[in-house]
C-alpha cells in the first residue's frame, strides 16, 4: 500500500510525542513492505529532513505555517479565521501531493483539514489530543483540568477577565471550530488514540456522528524498546526518571515540590526534557539529588528509562494516550501516573501485575513513588510480545485504510444528502408528574410496591425484527452526564441495538438530548414509583434478545463492549450462559480508576458480600426474567442484589474479565449517600437467601456489623 503521512509537527530538531508517533508508525509500515512518505513543513529547513527526524523514507516539504499567532495573544481573543485558514493551506498541500498514494493519513492539530480535500482522496486522520473541540488542545486552565463547555467562556484561556466583545468573538471561533470538526469526522475516517478522547468530544457535541471513527491506542516500536531493555545494565535502586516537556499541566514542578523534601538518601531524580518552565525549575531544584539533563535524543532517553528503578509521568492535564507510559511498560519498568485522561486505559498493556500504579492526587502519586523507591528495583527479562506493538495494532489500522464505505447513507431529496436513522419513538403518559427518580442519583420511596414482577410483552416482534440488545437508560434531570451515556452507546461497533429511555419528568435538557439521539429508540415518560419500577418498565418494553441497564450517569468503557458480550454469549464449544457480567471502572472527581481483575463467580462469595456484581456491566437474556421475575419494586436500594441472588440460584453467570462500563461515583449516587439505610436494606435482602448459603450469610453478618459500626462513627464525626 502507498501511504502519505502528513503532520505540521515535522520536521524539527526536537520532535515531540505526536511527531515521534508519526515517525514510528511510518518506519514500521516501511518495514512491513509498504511505500510511505511524510509530507511536512517547508519553513523549518528543507535539507536532510528525513535523517533529522529518524525517518527511513522520503520526506516532502509541502507547506508552511507562517504567522501562526495571528496576534491572538496581543488582541486577547481567539480568531475565528485563523484555524480554517491553516486547515485550507494543509488541505491544498495534500491535494497537490496525494496523487499516486492509496491513502493519506493526517496527524496534526487541525481536525477540519478533511473538509478541504477532494472527495476522491482516501483520507484518515488521527486525533492525539483534546484539540478536536478545545482550541488550546489541553483543556487545562489555572492549574486544573477545564470542564467548561460554553464557547464564549473559552476566552478566559487567552485573556482572563475577558469582556463581552472578546467572549462573543471567541464564541464564534470555538463554535465554528467544533462544528467543522464534527462535519470532518462525519465525512472522513478518524482515529481517536483513546476512548477518553472520543467521549470528551461527544461531551461537547453529543449529536456528532462518529460512525466512521475508531479508537486505536498509540503504538510503539517494541523490537527497539526490547533491545534497549536487554542492553541496559541492572536498574539502580532509587533512580527515578521524569521525562517529557517541562510546561504547565505536565506536573513536573508540582511533583518535585512535593517529593524532593521527602526523598530517601539513596534516591536520585533525573529530569529529561525541555520547556518554558525548565529554567525556573532547575534553579529551584537542580542540585543534590535532582539533576536536569535537558532535551536528549530518543536513544539516550530510552537508555535512561531502561535502567531506572521507577518512571513517573506526573501530568496534571488529561493525557490522551501517553507514549511515555507505554514505553515504560514496554521496557518492563514500573511506572506511576495520575489516574486521569486516557492513562487508565493503558493498564491493559502491563507486563506484570501492578506495573502501572495510578494515583488520584499528586500527594498520592508522591506516596506511591516513595513506597516504590523504598523497595528493591525490579529486574526481569522483557516479554517476547507487547500489546501496543506495531505488529499488533497495524492490522487494525490497515483495515481502516482499506475501508471504502461511504460516510453516510444517501437519499435523494431536493439534491441534498440526508443521514438516515431508523427511529421508533413510543411515548407513554406524557403528563408531567414528579416521580421517585429512575436514576440511582435520586432515590425516593416507591408507591404501591408489588413483589418481584414478571415481564409481559404481548406485542413482542418476530425474531427477524428483534434487535440483539435492548439498552435501558433511566433518567431524571440527567443532562449533565447523559451525553457520555449516549455517546458510549452510539459508538458501539455492534449496531443491532434498541435504546429504551425511561424518564421521570426531567425539567432540564435531558429530553432534548434524547430527542437528538439517532438510532432505534423508545422513550417512556412520566413513569412513577421508584427506580425499580422504572427499570421494570424498561424491561417490559424491551424487544432485544439481551437486556442491559445503563443509567444516565454511567457509560460503556469501550466501543467494542456489546460486540464482546455478544461473542461471549455465542462462544462455540461452551454452553451458552443465561447471563454474564464484567468489570467496571469508577469515575470519581474526574479521575477514572484502573479496572480490577474479575475472579470466577461464587454464589457463596456473593451471598457473603465478598463479591459484587456491578449493575452497569450486567447483561441478561430477556427470557430469564420470565423465570425469576424482575426487580422487587418494594426495595429502594438493594433491588439489584436481590435480583442477582435470585438469578444466580437458578443460572450461574459467566464472567467477562474486562471493563465493560464506567460507574460515576458522586455525591448523589447510592454509593455516596444514604449509606446506613442502604446497608440495612441489603442485610434484609441477604437474609431472604439464608437457606441457600447459611455459612456465607453468617460471615456476611460479621462484615455487616463491622461496616455499620464504621458508618455510624463516620456519621457521628460529621
Amino acid at each position: 500500500m502507498r501511504i502519505l503521512m502528513v503532520s505540521e509537527d515535522l520536521p524539527g530538531a526536537q520532535v515531540g510525542g505526536l511527531g515521534k508517533h508519526v515517525v514510528t508508525l511510518a518506519n514500521r509500515l516501511l518495514a512491513a513492505g509498504h511505500e510511505v512518505a511524510i509530507l511536512g513543513r517547508n519553513d523549518r529547513g528543507t535539507r536532510d529532513c528525513a535523517a533529522q527526524i529518524g525517518f527511513d523514507g522520503a520526506f516532502i516539504t509541502g507547506f508552511d505555517m507562517a504567522y501562526p499567532g495571528w496576534k491572538e495573544a496581543q488582541l486577547g481573543v481567539f480568531n475565528p479565521l485563523k484555524r480554517p485558514y491553516f486547515a485550507r493551506k494543509i488541505g491544498r498541500a495534500i491535494a497537490r501531493h496525494a496523487r499516486g498514494f492509496d491513502v493519506v493519513h493526517y496527524h496534526g492539530h487541525l481536525p477540519m483539514v478533511g473538509l478541504h480535500l477532494p472527495a476522491a482522496i482516501n483520507y484518515v486522520q488521527t486525533r492525539h489530543d483534546q484539540g478536536s473541540e478545545c482550541l488550546t488542545h489541553l483543556r487545562f486552565r489555572d492549574g486544573a483540568v477545564c470542564d467548561n463547555l460554553v464557547p464564549g467562556e473559552c476566552a478566559a484561556c487567552i485573556r482572563p477577565g475577558a469582556g463581552a466583545l472578546r467572549k462573543s468573538v471567541t464564541a464564534l471561533a470555538v463554535g465554528g471550530y467544533r462544528d467543522a470538526s464534527a462535519r470532518a469526522f462525519a465525512r472522513h475516517k478518524t482515529v481517536f488514540v483513546s476512548d477518553f478522547l472520543r467521549r470528551r468530544f461527544l461531551r461537547a457535541l453529543p449529536a456528532a456522528d462518529l460512525s466512521r471513527c475508531r479508537v486505536i491506542h498509540n503504538l510503539v516500536d517494541y523490537p527497539r524498546l526490547r533491545a534497549a531493555a536487554l542492553a541496559a545494565p541492572p536498574p539502580r535502586r532509587g533512580d527515578l526518571l521524569l521525562a517529557g516537556r517541562i510546561d504547565a499541566g505536565k506536573g513536573f514542578a508540582e511533583f518535585l515540590d512535593a517529593a524532593r523534601p521527602r526523598l530517601p538518601p539513596h534516591a536520585r531524580v533525573t529530569v529529561v526534557g525541555d520547556g518554558p518552565l525548565r529554567a525556573d525549575l532547575e534553579r529551584r531544584h537542580g542540585e543534590g539529588q535532582v539533576r536536569f539533563l535537558g532535551w536528549q535524543d530518543y536513544a539516550t532517553t530510552l537508555a535512561l528509562a531502561a535502567r531506572a528503578h521507577l518512571c513517573v509521568v506526573p501530568s496534571l492535564c488529561e493525557e490522551a494516550c501517553s507514549t511515555t507510559v507505554l514505553e515504560a511498560l514496554a521496557l518492563g519498568r514500573p511506572c506511576l501516573a495520575l489516574a486521569r485522561g486516557g492513562t487508565p486505559e493503558l493498564a491493559q498493556y502491563q507486563t506484570f501485575p501492578g506495573q502501572l500504579g495510578l494515583a488520584d492526587t499528586m500527594a498520592g502519586l508522591v506516596e506511591l513513588a516513595l513506597q516504590q523507591l523504598d523497595g528493591q528495583a525490579r529486574r526481569a527479562p522483557p516479554a517476547s510480545r507487547f500489546g501496543a506493538d506495531a505488529d499488533t495494532l497495524l492490522p487494525e489500522l490497515l483495515a481502516l485504510y482499506a475501508d471504502d464505505r461511504p460516510s453516510v447513507h444517501r437519499a435523494r431529496r431536493s439534491g441534498t444528502t440526508l443521514r438516515i436513522f431508523p427511529i421508533v419513538d413510543k411515548t407513554h403518559d406524557t403528563s408531567p408528574r414528579p416521580i421517585s427518580s429512575p436514576s440511582p442519583t435520586h432515590l425516593i420511596p416507591p408507591t404501591s410496591p408489588p413483589a418481584a414482577t414478571h415481564p409481559s410483552n404481548p406485542t413482542s416482534p418476530t425474531s427477524q425484527e428483534r434487535p440483539t440488545f435492548s439498552i435501558i437508560t433511566c433518567t431524571w434531570n440527567s443532562a449533565a452526564t447523559l451525553a457520555d451515556t449516549l455517546a458510549s452507546v452510539q459508538s458501539q461497533t455492534l449496531r443491532d441495538i434498541e435504546h429504551i429511555f425511561v424518564d421521570g419528568g426531567s425539567t432540564d435538557a435531558t429530553l432534548d438530548l434524547i430527542a437528538a439521539c439517532p438510532g432505534r429508540k423508545q422513550v417512556l415518560q412520566g413513569v412513577t414509583g421508584g427506580i425499580a419500577r422504572a427499570m421494570n418498565r424498561g424491561i417490559e418494553a424491551a424487544c432485544g434478545q439481551f437486556v442491559a441497564h445503563l443509567h444516565g450517569d454511567d457509560y460503556y468503557a469501550a466501543p467494542d463492549v456489546l460486540a464482546s458480550v455478544a461473542a461471549r454469549f455465542k462462544q462455540p464449544g461452551e454452553p451458552p450462559p443465561a447471563w454474564l457480567f464484567g468489570a467496571v471502572q469508577v469515575l470519581k472527581d474526574g479521575h477514572l480508576s484502573a479496572p480490577y481483575p474479575m475472579p470466577p463467580f461464587s454464589y457463596r462469595a456473593l451471598a457473603a458480600g465478598r463479591a459484587a456484581i456491578p449493575h452497569p456491566a450486567v447483561f441478561l437474556r430477556r427470557a430469564l426474567f420470565e423465570r425469576v421475575g424482575m426487580f422487587d419494586e418494594g426495595l429502594r436500594y438493594a433491588m439489584d442484589i436481590d435480583l442477582w441472588l435470585r438469578l444466580a440460584a437458578v443460572a450461574p453467570p459467566a464472567v467477562l474479565n474486562r471493563p465493560l462500563a464506567v460507574f460515576r461515583d458522586h455525591r448523589g449516587s447510592v454509593s455516596s449517600r444514604n449509606r446506613i439505610p442502604a446497608r440495612r436494606e441489603e442485610f434484609a435482602v441477604r437474609r431472604r437467601y439464608l437457606r441457600q448459603a447459611p455459612l456465607a450469610f453468617a460471615i456476611y453478618c460479621l462484615r455487616y456489623l463491622k461496616r455499620m459500626h464504621a458508618l455510624r462513627a463516620a456519621a457521628a464525626a460529621n
